[in-house]
């Protein structure tokens, strides 16, 4: 039997394996990935890896919910591909939308309420969002390209971040409420929104040059990562993980956990070029649906009968 993945609220957030006693404060973190058509789960901690699916489907494409309880990602087990989400250790399966288009490549908004995907056999490749309280799906973005992609949510879950390839290449800003018109940060590749909102990890291209960027929103400031990953390698796609740090392939398809202020790297035993990170010390937007997270030294304190913790 495949092991078990559950989370709980440990200062910030605590996950473990079932049957096993529970790690030191904050474990992690996970990085969800597509491994042989199955949604897997890495941790870093403990380097072991949990096929989470185990479908004869083609499951991929998974994003975190904010509080790493929830898991979403696109498959095709029920004849076409559509977005489904699970508990993140693979129980509870739904099905969250149900048409004949093409939809994948997800992003879970911060508070759980809304899933962004790409809409992939739609003149353009709008994104779209679906409402999982109403089963409402509303495309978001204009599509003008051969491609919207690589989402990332801003803290408030009313805006994306998101990349336009070919015609009107960049990256842009948009609510999915339709609220605001599409707003132009840069002209840049493989656009990752820091956790708070401020900076953008990206990909910049110039010259036969490959360099991983930040930019800050507010003041238009942009330096490099001083990232070196060796010879023929080029950092590829970066994503979050925490406030400090990101996920990045490179063009192998090789995956490094990276320090953003010091470029240090640590070179994880993946290959593939979809990652997206969990860390439980740094959830996000917990309390935006109503719960209030407990901490570790509370459930310590209520008496919890789980032994082999450390504060």
């Amino acid at each position: 039997m495949r092991p078990v993945i559950s989370t709980l609220l440990c200062t910030s957030a605590i996950a473990f394996f079932a049957g096993a006693s529970l790690p030191a404060v904050c474990a992690g973190p996970f990085v969800a990935y597509r491994a042989d058509d199955d949604v897997t789960v890495y941790d870093v901690a403990t380097e072991t890896h949990t096929n989470l699916t185990n479908h004869p489907s083609v499951d991929g494409a998974p994003s975190w919910s904010g509080d790493g309880r929830h898991i979403a990602f696109g498959s095709n087990r029920d004849g076409q591909s559509d977005i489904y989400t699970m508990d993140a250790d693979g129980s509870n399966v739904r099905r969250r939308t149900n048409t004949l288009r093409f939809e994948g490549r997800t992003a879970f908004s911060p508070n759980g309420r809304k899933i962004a995907y790409t809409l992939a056999d739609v003149e353009g490749d709008p994104i779209a969002v679906v409402d999982l309280c109403t089963g409402a799906e509303t495309v978001v973005t204009a599509g003008q390209g051969v491609g919207d992609e690589s989402v990332s949510w801003f803290p408030d879950s009313e805006r994306i971040l998101f990349i336009r390839r070919a015609q009107g290449f960049g990256i842009y800003e948009v609510r999915v409420d339709g609220a605001m018109d599409e707003k132009l940060h840069l002209r840049s590749h493989e656009p990752a929104l820091s956790p708070d909102g401020r900076r953008i990890a990206h990909q910049f291209n110039e010259g036969g040059v490959t360099e991983l960027h930040m930019y800050d929103i507010e003041t238009g400031a942009e330096n490099v990562i001083p990232i070196e990953l060796g010879l023929n390698r080029k950092p590829h796609v970066p994503t979050w993980v925490g406030p400090d740090r990101l996920l990045v392939t490179d063009n192998r398809g090789d995956v490094y956990l990276v320090n953003v202020a010091t470029g240090k790297h640590k070179l994880l035993p993946l290959n593939t070029f979809w990652v997206r990170g969990f860390d439980p010390a740094n959830p996000r937007d917990v309390s935006a649906r109503g719960k209030t997270p407990f901490t570790w030294g509370w459930l310590k304190a209520m008496g919890n009968p789980m032994r082999g913790a450390t504060p």
